[in-house]
């Protein structure tokens, strides 16, 4: 019912380049009947996260994801809903609506993402980005294989993908993926 993680560790995100030993940052986590606060601080950055959800009935579950970061370059924060629904033994079905601001976040630029700090030092303007995205995703168990065909729809208020047409502000894709387990 109860649990209490606390770590110490290498700073996140910079594993490849950093060598051990460098920097450390300390991390928590608390968990209670199934729900987390996790904190994440050190080297100027601080995130905190809540990660946890409710069985609302027999066949229906509501999670819930809610995080805020903030370092010296960068700060972002976002929520994400997930419902899932049992529609039989076999078959669930589940929707994922997430919402989340990154400060600091650049637009595309000649094919690749430039990213600029809270200064907007770089060719190219500080910007914030608002970002939303729905997936949908089923699940379909027959034996040992499961087969699961997910769409998503990505948007944002700025310019941060590339298609065949150039930058864009959203794009959707489609993914099919086949679980065997033995």
């Amino acid at each position: 019912m109860f649990s209490l993680m606390l770590g110490v560790l290498n700073t996140t995100d910079e594993t490849e380049s950093q060598p051990a030993g460098d920097d450390y940052m300390f991390g928590a986590q608390l968990g209670l009947y199934g729900q987390y606060i996790n904190l994440l601080t050190g080297q100027g950055a601080t995130q905190i996260d809540f990660t946890g959800g409710l069985d609302i009935s027999d066949s229906f579950f509501l999670g819930v994801n809610a995080t805020s970061y903030e370092d010296d370059d960068m700060e972002f924060s976002g929520v994400a809903l997930y419902p899932q629904v049992a529609l039989s033994d076999a078959f669930t079905l589940g929707a994922r609506f997430e919402a989340f601001t990154d400060k600091g976040l650049g637009a595309v630029k000649d094919g690749g993402l430039t990213f600029k700090d809270k200064d907007g030092i770089g060719d190219l303007d500080y910007k914030n980005v608002d970002n939303t995205s729905f997936t949908i995703t089923g699940s379909y168990t027959s034996g040992n294989m499961t087969i699961k065909p997910e769409f998503r729809v990505d948007s944002a208020s700025e310019e941060f993908c590339m298609n065949a047409d150039g930058a864009t502000e959203s794009f959707s894709s489609f993914v099919l993926a086949a679980i065997y387990s033995f």
